[in-house]
């Protein structure tokens, strides 16, 4: 089983969390998602972003460190190595985004819808 976890605003501009599960094919692979690019970044520890929402749709893949989220709703998630994220909210409130342990991570620019 795959999946990563969404970070979306509702309609009240409320951000949550959902765990999304990727349907696999036979060959065990899920479907290509067309994406622009990849950027690596880093992140030192003790960084803190107050609210604020993503400048476009994209995956982020946490590749070694650690950080954690928290929704408008009051969820807060950590990530680790593995972690992926598609992040969505453009819109509405926005998370926080605290770094845990210095953190190296994939952008990956998502289409508008998968």
């Amino acid at each position: 089983m795959a999946g990563y976890i969404r970070l979306y605003a509702d309609a009240e501009g409320e951000t949550h969390f959902e765990d999304v599960t990727v349907e696999l094919g036979a060959d065990n692979r899920a479907q290509l998602i067309p994406t622009t690019g990849v950027i690596f970044a880093t992140h030192k520890a003790g960084y803190f972003s107050d609210w604020h929402g993503v400048s476009r749709r994209q995956f982020v893949v946490t590749l070694s460190g650690s950080s954690e989220l928290t929704t408008s709703d009051g969820e807060t998630r950590r990530t680790q190595p593995g972690t992926i994220m598609l992040c969505e909210d453009v819109v509405g409130k926005g998370h926080q985004l605290r770094i845990l342990e210095d953190r190296v991570c994939l952008y990956v620019p998502a289409p508008m819808s998968l």
